[in-house]
């Protein structure tokens, strides 16, 4: 049985903004615990992220016991406080999803909208909601995801990321940082694309079910230092990671199949 130690465990409280790396973490109904528990929406209540407003991956997000604290370095500090949101819900839409949120007070969302120029809301997903994996890949109504695209962790290998640097480097192309792709779990392994092959794993004490690769949008090719957009590092991955169906794959979405805890150092076992 193969097995790998994990190498970094993140959350992205807020979708589409900077994440946080943490030594271990907590898994809940919807996967990491706080991980995209937050969104922006903009006027017509639809999900906004880094493909609409690059400048997201410029704003710093951190936990306190009572909030969160959002900052850039061209603003001012900012204090969500968990209370700081409606007691009633609004209807929300990531992609073809429909689901409850509760939408924060005015002066936080007048912080984003001043910061991106644009009309946006922060809201925020309840415990109580329920929004639904897809059942074709997780074949259990009991499964649940965050705001997230579409599963609860995304896993990537740091041999994947090793051989895509690799290419870009023989082309004289910079490397890119394994934050671009916005993983939730990293492991250390050496083969490119190892978990390309599997289908259940253990992390800790922890079964995942491996249930679909993670097709890549733009933005891997937004560089998090500056908001400016490129061709790299997805002109390289479609020379040999794009399917016929042209979506190009990078990544594998896991769904958890219990609660519990996971620390860096565990180890990541392959079931199947």
């Amino acid at each position: 049985m193969s097995s790998y130690s994990v190498s970094s465990l993140t959350i992205y409280p807020i979708k589409s903004m900077r994440g946080i790396s943490l030594d271990s973490v907590e898994l809940d109904k919807f996967g990491f615990k706080f991980d995209r528990r937050w969104m922006l929406i903009d006027e017509n209540n639809k999900f906004v992220t880094q493909r609409q407003q690059t400048k997201m991956c410029l704003i710093d997000v951190s936990l306190t016991e009572t909030g969160l604290l959002v900052s850039s370095n061209n603003s001012s500090e900012l204090f969500i406080d968990f209370k700081n949101f409606s007691e009633t819900s609004i209807d929300v839409k990531i992609w073809t999803d429909s689901c409850q949120a509760k939408v924060a007070s005015g002066h936080i969302n007048k912080w984003f909208s001043d910061f991106l120029q644009a009309k946006l809301r922060l809201v925020y997903m309840d415990d109580s909601e329920v929004r639904q994996v897809d059942q074709y890949y997780a074949k259990d109504p009991n499964k649940q995801v965050n705001f997230a695209d579409g599963f609860p962790i995304l896993l990537i290998s740091q041999g994947s990321l090793n051989d895509l640097n690799q290419k870009l480097q023989a082309k004289s192309e910079a490397a890119v940082p394994m934050q671009r792709f916005r993983p939730n779990i990293v492991i250390n392994n050496q083969i490119a694309f190892e978990e390309d092959q599997w289908h259940k794993v253990t992390i800790g004490d922890i079964e995942m079910a491996v249930v679909k690769p993670c097709s890549r949008c733009i933005i891997p090719t937004i560089d998090i230092q500056t908001a400016s957009k490129s061709k790299q590092p997805l002109a390289t991955l479609r020379e040999y990671r794009q399917r016929a169906d042209m979506k190009i794959l990078f990544g594998q979405n896991l769904i958890h199949q219990q609660q519990g805890s996971l620390s860096l150092g565990d180890l990541l076992k392959v079931v199947e």
